[in-house]
Order: C-alpha cells, then sequence, then structure tokens
C-alpha cells in the first residue's frame, strides 16, 4: 500500500472517529443511550484500524475484509457528511456573493458619511 493511501485512510479513520464521537454526544443530550453507545463502538473501531496504519511497521496485509469493509463505510459516511458541508458552504458562498457583499458594497459606495451609511444600512437590511 502507497504511503499516499495510508496517510489517506488515516484522515478517513479520524474523520470517522471525530463524527462517530459528535453522534455520540447528540444522542447522548437526545437521552438515546442505545444509539450513543453505538457511535461510541464505532469510534472504537475507527480508531482500532487507525492505530494499524500509524504503526511504523505496518503491513497491509494484517487488515482484514471486516477492516475493509469498515472503511467502506466510513468513506461512504464521510463523504456524505463532507457532501452535506458542501452544500451549506455554498449556499453560504452564495449568500455573500449575491446579496451581502453587494449590499455592503452599496452602503459604502452610496454613503458619505456614518449617518447616511447607518440610515442606508437600516433600509438594505431590514
Amino acid at each position: 500500500m502507497t504511503k499516499e493511501y495510508i496517510e489517506l485512510f488515516k484522515i478517513l479513520t479520524h474523520g470517522a472517529e471525530v463524527l462517530a464521537e459528535r453522534v455520540s454526544d447528540y444522542d447522548t443530550k437526545k437521552g438515546d443511550k442505545k444509539n450513543a453507545d453505538m457511535a461510541l463502538n464505532m469510534r472504537d473501531n475507527y480508531k482500532e484500524i487507525r492505530e494499524k496504519f500509524e504503526k511504523e511497521d505496518f503491513d497491509s496485509k494484517t487488515l482484514t475484509r471486516a477492516d475493509y469493509a469498515k472503511l467502506f463505510i466510513c468513506a461512504y459516511i464521510v463523504s456524505q457528511n463532507l457532501e452535506a458541508q458542501l452544500k451549506q458552504m455554498e449556499k453560504a458562498l452564495q449568500g455573500y456573493r449575491i446579496d451581502l457583499i453587494p449590499k455592503l458594497n452599496r452602503v459604502m459606495e452610496e454613503s458619505e458619511n456614518t449617518f447616511d451609511a447607518v440610515k442606508l444600512a437600516e433600509e438594505l437590511f431590514s
């Protein structure tokens, strides 16, 4: 296995650990102990796999079919999570470009003093 894939799998499994921890915290706050415990178990599974990749003498032959199944699930879940985050970021970016930046620019271009800027801003942002 190449160093690039080893690094990618380390990042992937770490991301899954963090995500599972968040899910556990969320489920705990909701009072769903069963799902919180399952998320912690998932976190521990990915930590165990990540630790295999981090060994100095890592040998890919030590990975089991079950490990690859967990990596597959992990990659799918993390990619879905990243896709959702990207959509949120894209929506925010569009809001900045289409709405916020033009309005702020208008405030700067059309006002000569603070009084005018505040008055126009109140109009634009209400």
